[in-house]
């Protein structure tokens, strides 16, 4: 082996440790006693001289690694994390420089500053029209975005603080120098430059493959959704691929050589400011810097090493960054792709030499090419997305091939757009126009793919994991076992087949049951979910602080589960923790008839009713005289409204019951509102009860609660400032004898009942 390579190995080593370490400490650094961490690589140093001289060397790299990862945190901690602690406590009157435009919030506008070192994310509550490199002072109260949050997400960001502003900020002059705020200037200027060429979803796409921003994006709820459940995020989202994107472009336009590498690594960094440096970002930057300088400097490049040295450099300039799904998302698919794309690329079909320079094989080769990257990435991403967002995007892959040429193409025109946009606006329009094309192209892909049975699993599905367990001994006998590594082709079809047969599996395990009763855990809102054999039917879909939207939350149950279309959606009234995901269902299953009460001057009633016509959905609005229905063996009596007064007396009721299985949703009815359903209607005794109003002391009445007797009562309820559910009503349904759960303590619920052996409950 060359001694440039050994070298270079050392060094791979050398940075793995130091992050490694740092990692460690991120995750386990106690209070008090964080120096015993640095006995571990003490330890190593002093054993290395025991030892031969063979393996000395390695000790000695990772002690040397270890012990520079625990002091750079111990060193970051003082500096940063103190720091911050110390403006927190009580409201203070600090000097701060603004970093970034302000964005629009629910209640005001969000922007980041630097106050006194410390990067901190400041709330107003009206708009102050601050830009980067404003030095103002204000008088705020700040808190340790740790502990208002609970977790390290911000801290992954860069950003230890939150404050909130009591008064509006005061001007104080122009921070220096200019140029640390040009590429927020810059960045904001091409958003603005795309806006005036294009609009809509052109836009909203271009703006984000670009400067990062996908405030606008994420708008179109169904559009970000599919993206997500065709695993094409990371490919629309700003992140190193783009990166690559705008490298290639430059080595195409000024050859590749010493020269490009030159003009190269001022306009990767450049790129790197401009999007904030996101994680994604900031990793492929460092590694294409690194390329540039192999070039310059005349030296071999090396994948790993690189790899490893931009993890280094990353940890060092934040430890918390190692906590970023996406630096790791992002990490795992570039080490997916150095392990395994040579290989996936040999083991996929070719043509003989001589067509492979035709067109068929150019296509074949673009084939080729994009699915063994792609496969490659996913092959590490996947449990880190199980883990992370509770899914696992099957079809990425073909996504990415329908797609990636599209995007590539994008990029390119959008950069075009935005450049044009400062001198010749006319000519930035006529760019746009093919650029319209491409983004409408890219959608209407997304969403097909997005909407196929199986676009994605899900943990949720039992035999998943069992999948995952089966493809990585299959992935780890074909990198060490002797004479596999040729033999790509069977290790993909067993791992094909295996998760054909886990899937079957899975859905069969669901189906075993006569019922299972789904309460969804979407946050402070409602969702409950009956499915059987041959039925499938929701109540309600709405939630006012999930961090996502309860009709994917109840897509992405309802698909996990193998269920593709519903029987029925049953809307109880208009409120938003009732029905405001119930569009987005809507757009995500074949839904078979939605029922409603009727509708009221709400925009939001109104929109539904008309997207469903839209969609070809019968819709059924109930009003005087009780509904009878049935939905396979599912027997459903939906009560129209018998209240008055608010959307909460103007709601339906609904008893669904299968066999003697009785299930009763009342909505946010009053107790009032029970007592007429108590004249209307004749209970049975109930095997489960969805708590009225998520447990609010005005529902759940005795009366309702001595007619119907429930033996199971859930209540769905999320974190709220209302004081749900009531010890009153909590008392009520204990003296009554039913067993209570809630979905803010135990997540999503299950009830399963099967005629012959009854009802069981899990979690």
């Amino acid at each position: 082996m060359k001694r440039g390579t050994v070298a270079g190995r050392e060094l791979a080593v050398l940075a793995f440790a130091f992050s490694a370490s740092v990692f460690l400490c991120v995750l386990f650094w106690p209070d008090r006693v964080h120096w015993l961490f640095l006995l571990i690589p003490l330890s190593l140093l002093i054993l290395s001289f025991f030892l031969w001289r063979s393996s000395r060397r390695l000790l000695i790299l990772l002690g040397i690694g270890l012990l520079a990862g625990c002091l750079c945190f111990g060193v970051w901690e003082r500096l940063v994390l103190e720091r911050a602690a110390r403006l927190t406590g009580g409201t203070r009157r600090v000097e701060a420089v603004v970093l970034e435009y302000p964005k629009a919030t629910n209640y005001g506008e969000s922007v980041k500053l630097e106050a006194e070192g410390v990067r901190c994310q400041l709330y107003l509550d009206e708009e102050s029209g601050l830009e980067p490199g404003m030095r103002i002072a204000l008088n705020a109260h700040f808190s340790l975005t740790q502990e208002k949050t609970g977790e390290d997400y911000y801290l992954s960001l860069g950003l230890p603080l939150f404050g909130n502003a009591d008064s509006p900020p005061m001007l104080l002059g122009e921070a220096g120098p200019a140029i640390r705020f040009f590429p927020a200037k810059l960045g904001e200027r091409l958003r603005r430059n795309i806006r005036v060429a294009v609009d809509g979803e052109t836009a909203a796409f271009l703006t984000d493959i670009l400067t990062g921003d996908r405030s606008e994006l994420k708008k179109d709820t169904f559009f970000y959704a599919m993206m997500r459940e065709a695993g094409v995020l990371h490919c629309i989202a700003v992140s190193g691929m783009h990166l690559s994107f705008l490298v290639s472009f430059l080595a195409f336009a000024l050859g590749r050589g010493k020269r490009s590498s030159l003009i190269c690594i001022p306009v990767i960094l450049l790129f790197m400011a401009v999007t904030g440096f996101t994680a994604s970002v900031v990793r492929a930057g460092i590694m294409m810097i690194l390329v540039c300088f192999s070039v310059l400097l005349n030296r071999e490049y090396d994948g790993p090493t690189a790899l490893a040295l931009a993890l280094a450099l990353m940890s060092a300039g934040n430890p918390y960054a190692l906590r970023n799904v996406g630096l790791i998302l992002s990490f795992a698919a570039t080490l997916g792709i150095l392990l395994f794309s040579q290989e996936l690329d040999r083991s996929l079909p070719r043509l003989p030499a001589g067509r492979e320079r035709r067109l068929p094989g150019m296509i074949l080769r673009y084939v080729r090419g994009t699915l063994a990257v792609s496969l490659g990435a996913q092959i590490l991403t996947l449990p880190v997305s199980a883990l992370a967002f509770g899914q696992i995007p099957l079809l990425s892959p073909l996504t990415n091939l329908l797609i990636l040429w599209a995007v590539t193409i994008s990029f390119g025109l959008g950069l075009l757009v935005s450049i044009l946009g400062s001198f010749w606006p006319f000519g930035a329009v006529i760019v746009g126009w093919p650029a319209r094309l491409l983004v409408r192209y890219i959608s209407v892909i997304v969403k097909a793919v997005g909407r196929l049975p199986f676009a994605s699993l899900y943990p949720d599905n039992r035999m998943l994991a069992l999948w995952l367990f089966l493809l990585y001994v299959l992935l780890l006998f074909f990198r060490f076992w002797p004479g596999l590594r040729r033999r790509m082709r069977p290790c993909l079809l067993a791992a094909a087949s295996s998760l054909l047969v886990c899937i079957c599996l899975g859905t069969l395990l669901y189906r075993q049951d006569d019922l299972l009763a789904g309460i969804l855990d979407v946050g402070q809102g409602q969702c409950v979910v009956l499915s059987g054999k041959g039925f499938a039917v929701a109540a309600d879909c709405g939630s006012l602080n999930s961090s996502e939207n309860a009709g994917d939350i109840a897509a992405r149950y309802l698909l996990s589960r193998g269920r593709t279309r519903l029987d029925a959606l049953i809307l109880s009234h208009y409120d938003a923790d009732h029905r405001n995901g119930a569009l987005e269902l809507l757009r995500r299953m074949k839904v078979g008839c939605l029922i409603v009460p009727p509708p009221d001057e709400d925009s939001f009633a109104q929109e539904l009713i008309q997207t469903a016509e839209e969609l070809g959905v019968p819709v059924k609005i109930v009003s005087g005289e009780v509904e009878e229905l049935a939905f396979g063996e599912l027997r459903a009596l939906i009560v129209p409204p018998l209240g008055s007064g608010g959307n909460n007396e103007k709601g339906l009721c609904a008893l669904l019951s299968l066999g003697d299985f009785d299930v009763l949703l009342t909505g946010d009815a009053s107790a009032e509102t029970e007592l007429r359903l108590l004249e209307r209607l004749e209970l049975p005794d109930l095997e489960l009860l969805a708590v009225g109003h998520h447990g609010s002391r005005y529902s759940s009445s005795q009366n309702l609660l001595a007619a119907s007797a429930p033996d199971v009562s859930v209540i769905s309820v999320g974190r709220n400032s209302f004081g749900l559910p009531s010890e009153e009503t909590l008392r009520r349904l204990m003296d009554a004898g039913a067993e209570v759960y809630r979905t803010d303590r135990s997540g999503t619920l299950e009830i399963a009942y099967q005629e012959r052996k009854g009802a069981g409950k899990h979690g």
